[in-house]
Parts: structure tokens; sequence; C-alpha cells
């Protein structure tokens, strides 16, 4: 009788170590597993691989430009500043000759700047291995934390279109391409 406590405790113990020992292990192999990146360098003719950036004219996008740059892609960056896109292009060029970089700039808050089959056809000619979704913008400055009905319709309209409609169109016209050039990866990145 006084063992059967015991071992409940003791079973208990050991679930528990067990448990945690599997959340440890999960968590370790995140982070030390061998990078799958690799996968995405290659392409079936041997040609160097292309990255698709959006919002590379600083911070994240223009970092994610460089480091992909750095591991043998050619890019193609996007923005809606020129003037900055072509600083990026720059030192692109400059930090890595033989990259190639194509730029677009469009204001990703502006529908009537989007041409998504120019966009498409404008890259149709390489092939994206990767594609990442960084443009993005939060809401003006002095009210970022105010209700919904403190915002224009105009600047409503700015966000939704910079965060969601402009990535998710992008992605639909740059699909084909992605398929065609297996495996490919798409990222959707977001900041605040």
């Amino acid at each position: 009788m006084r063992l059967w406590p015991n071992t409940l405790v003791t079973a208990l113990g050991v679930l528990t170590a067990l448990w945690t020992a599997a959340k440890l292990s999960s968590f370790l192999w995140l982070y030390l597993r061998p990078s799958s990146f690799n996968r995405y360098t290659k392409t079936k003719d041997g040609s160097l691989p292309w990255a698709f950036i959006t919002g590379a004219s600083s911070g994240i996008g223009r970092s994610f430009a460089l480091e992909l740059a750095s591991k043998g892609f050619n890019v193609v960056i996007h923005a809606r500043n020129k003037s900055k896109l072509d600083a990026v292009e720059a030192e692109l060029l400059a930090k890595f000759p033989s990259c190639e970089v194509r730029c677009l700039t469009i204001d990703a808050s502006a529908p009537s700047e989007w041409d998504f089959e120019h966009i498409a056809s404008s890259v149709s000619d390489v092939p994206i291995k990767v594609l990442i979704n960084n443009v993005g913008a939060t809401m003006p400055i002095g009210h970022e934390f105010d209700t919904l009905d403190s915002y224009t319709p105009d600047e409503l309209h700015a966000s939704i279109n910079t965060n969601a409609a402009f990535p998710m169109l992008l992605t639909a016209a740059l699909i084909p391409n992605l398929l065609n050039h297996q495996p490919a990866l798409i990222s959707n990145v977001g900041s605040w």
C-alpha cells in the first residue's frame, strides 16, 4: 500500500522529465539543425539564382539584399524612393561586383502605380528562387495607437495597400516564376 503513492509520484516525475526533455530537444533542434537554405542557391541550368526583395532601400530589406548577394544571389530590389534604391544598388555592386541588380521603383501605397503584369514580365527571364515581401509601413507618426475612426480613409487605404494588398498581388504575379524554378522560398516580413 505504501508503494502506490511513491510509484505515482515517480511516474509523474518521469513523465515531466520526458516532456521537458522533448521540449528542450525541439527548441535546440530549431537552432542547431543544419540550414536548408542551400537548396535555394542552385538552379536547374546552373545559372545564378535571383532574389526579389521589396522594401529594400533601408533597414531589414537592405540587409536582406546584402546578405543574399553575399550568398551568390543576383537581386531585384524594390522601393518607392529612387535615390535610396540607387544608393543600395551602388553599395551592392561595390561589395559584390559579380552580382546583377535590377531596381523597381514603385510606391506600394499607391495602386495607380501598380502594374503586376509588367513586374512579372520584367523578371520572366531570370530564375526567381527567393521572394522577400518586406515592404511595410506603420500608421502616420503621432497616432499609431489611435482608434480607427481617427484615421482618414486615405491613410487606412495606404496602410492596407502597403502592408497587405501589394505583397499579396506581387506574390500572385510572381508565383509562375517561382513554380518554374522550384524549390523556391517566399518570406513575408513584418516589423513595427
